[in-house]
Order: C-alpha cells, then structure tokens, then sequence
C-alpha cells in the first residue's frame, strides 16, 4: 500500500512538473499587434519587445576624401523625398508622386544640395525644396539654408491634413562635425534613433501607366543596425526550436527588401482577383522567420493575420 501511494505520488509530481513546463513554453510566445500600418509606421525592437521611435534623415559631415555636407534618408526605415529643383519655399507644394529613397549607390539629397565656392571658402546652396515623409508619415517642406563649419542651417514646415503647412521652422548652428545629428521633423528635434529590428510600414509605389501612387504595405529589416533573417519553409513553427544550421541569412540594404513590398519572401501581398477582391493577407502564414537582431539575440517568429492595416506576429526567442 505504501509503495502504491508512493508511486502515485511520483506520477503527481511529474504529471504537475510537465504542466508547468507546458505553461512556461506557451508563455514565451509573444504576440505583437500593430496599430493600422497605414496611418502610421511601426519599428519593433526584440530587445525592448516594443514599439521604438526613429529618425528621419541623417546630417553627416564627412572629411575624407574631401569636406562634405551629406544628408542621408533613413533608408532603412523606407523614409521617401522628393526634390524640387525649381519651386519656392514658401509657396511649393508637395507632388502626388516621384517620391524616391536613398539607394545604396545614390543619395537622393546627398551633397548635391549646394555648391562650394573655392573663392570664398564658404557653402552656396542651390535652393532646392524637399518634401520628406517621416517615420509617421508626416510630411516636412524642407529648405538646406547653409552650413559651416560641420554644422547645419536649415528652415522645415510641417504638412497638415488639409494640405496647407504650418509656420516654417528653422535649426541653425546643429553641429554634425562629431557625430552625424538623427532629425525628426515632428518632433523638431535631434533624436537618439531608438534599436529597431523589424519594420511595418507602407511605402509609395507608382503605377507606371496611371501614374497613381498607392501605398503599399511593406515588412522591413533593419539592415543598419546588423538585423538580418532567414526564411524557413519546410518546418511548422511549433517544431522549430534552435536556428538551423545550414539557414540562409537574407542581408538587406536600401535596394533589396526580402520580406518587403516585391520582394522575394514578400510578407503582405495585394490580391486584386477573387475571392480576396483588392486585399492584402499574409501570403504565407507557414512560413517561419529567423530573426538575428546583429547583436547576440535570434528569434523565431510567424506572421499569423493581417486584416485593414492591423497585423498579428507571434514570436519566441531561441
């Protein structure tokens, strides 16, 4: 009698140890669930298992080979411009369309701002008007007044919802000569970019035979700070549990987005036949992603649903 209850003691034990273990696995799935990608971008970071802040363009000042004021979009975060070469600041209005991003071989703005007079020593800029979409997709009129020194001079006006701009703003003497200075235009302010990993967001594509642009929901890696991701195709995801061995790391830079708007492993999909009728679904709620966020730390994440720019991910750290 006495081993019999002992050994139903024991079967308690492991039945009340495996239903822990069981639990504890479940709760290291995470889901995360954006606000609507289309009215605003969303950058996650895994190391703050949140939602983070970023920037809008980089002020550089470069001295080799020779003195340069170059300013860069945050291409990593699909942030799009447009330049005027002709209009006036105070009265140009923004396009409907051409709005392009920094790639890898070609600045957008770049040092192509201004001219430099031998003569003088001094910047001479060429006056040209762009029109950014931030992170959060608010749009910023911006003019490049000068720069001396390392340090920027600069006028911007804010976009507002019935097309018309705020009261102009300007930043003078922003020193880039240290270090390059992160703007944000809605917030009017240099920033700290917070560490991101994965992006969600729309991004302008134009359709070559209407000439409409529409804006298309995309999946980013943030190739800036080392993240990186592998596709799985062939496993379920409850059966992957360490990163494979043999995986292929997709690298991305400012041309190539796997997991974005066109590209190979294209997270959200536009469906304009039947039965979808012009929606956008994950194609491949199969599939399993490898996360290596370039700092030590690797994930493994599916994208369940996507439904009016809501979209559901779940993830667990390896």
């Amino acid at each position: 009698m006495k081993k019999q209850r002992w050994m139903i003691a024991l079967l308690g034990s492991v039945l009340l140890t495996w239903a822990c273990e069981s639990e504890d696995q479940e709760d290291q799935v995470e889901q995360v669930i954006t606000d609507d990608i289309n009215a605003v971008g969303h950058y996650f970071s895994f190391t703050a298992e949140d939602f983070v802040e970023t920037y809008d363009i980089a002020l550089t000042y470069q001295t080799v080979p020779n003195p340069a004021f170059v300013v860069k979009l945050n291409a990593a975060a699909a942030i799009y411009a447009f330049v005027d070469t002709l209009g006036e600041f105070d009265t140009a209005t923004r396009p409907s369309g051409g709005f392009r991003a920094d790639s890898t071989d070609s600045l957008l703005i770049g040092d192509q701002w201004y001219t430099y007079n031998p003569i003088s020593h001094t910047i001479d800029t060429k006056g040209h008007v762009y029109f950014v979409r931030g992170a959060d997709y608010v749009w910023s009129k911006v003019s490049l007044d000068g720069a001396s020194q390392g340090a920027y001079s600069f006028t911007y006006a804010i976009e507002q919802t019935d097309g018309s701009y705020s009261a102009s703003q300007s930043e003078t003497n922003l020193s880039a000569s240290a270090a390059p200075v992160y703007y944000d235009f809605s917030l009017g302010n240099a920033v700290t970019p917070g560490e991101w990993h994965l992006g969600f967001v729309t991004i302008p594509v134009t359709d070559p035979g209407s000439g409409i642009t529409y804006y298309m929901p995309s999946v980013l890696t943030n190739y800036e700070d080392g993240a990186q991701v592998g596709v799985i195709t062939d496993q379920k995801f409850d059966d992957v549990d360490s990163v494979p061995v043999d995986i292929t790391w997709l690298e991305e830079n400012a041309d190539t987005r796997w997991l974005g708007y066109g590209g190979t492993y294209e997270v959200l999909t536009y469906h304009p036949e039947p039965p979808y009728n012009h929606k956008v679904i994950v194609e491949h709620p199969d599939y399993v992603y490898i996360v290596d966020t370039g700092d030590g730390e690797y994930f493994k994440l599916r994208f369940v649903d996507y439904d009016s720019g809501i979209l559901l991910m779940e993830y667990v750290g390896l």
